[in-house]
């Protein structure tokens, strides 16, 4: 059995082109900027330019869901319910009962 952990993370992402690149146009840079972010799984939710304050200057609003796995240990095994994160080793029902007793 395995539990889902969800919980969203808003991204402000602020780029000046000429610093990325100063030879191509700002819109494409600002595109390539965009696919890198969508690449990290961030979804771009706004974008704007920051024009007339600032020139060649955007900033891109997303959203970045975390999804964190659970797994539960069936109860059959312990006295007491066990949950450890994936990121962990699992145990087997052996090491389960040797800590038990």
């Amino acid at each position: 059995m395995q539990v889902n952990s969800n919980f969203d993370v808003n991204v402000l992402f602020l780029s000046q082109a000429n610093c990325i690149d100063s030879t191509a146009q700002p819109e494409a840079v600002f595109a390539g900027e965009v696919n890198k972010l969508k690449a990290e799984k961030i979804k771009p939710r706004e974008q704007l330019t920051l024009e007339p304050y600032e020139r060649d200057h955007a900033v891109v609003v997303g959203q970045y869901r975390y999804v964190r796995q659970i797994a539960v240990i069936p109860f059959q095994f312990l006295a007491t319910p066990y949950i450890h994160t994936l990121h962990q080793p699992a145990l087997s029902s052996t090491t389960l009962r040797k800590k038990m007793s």
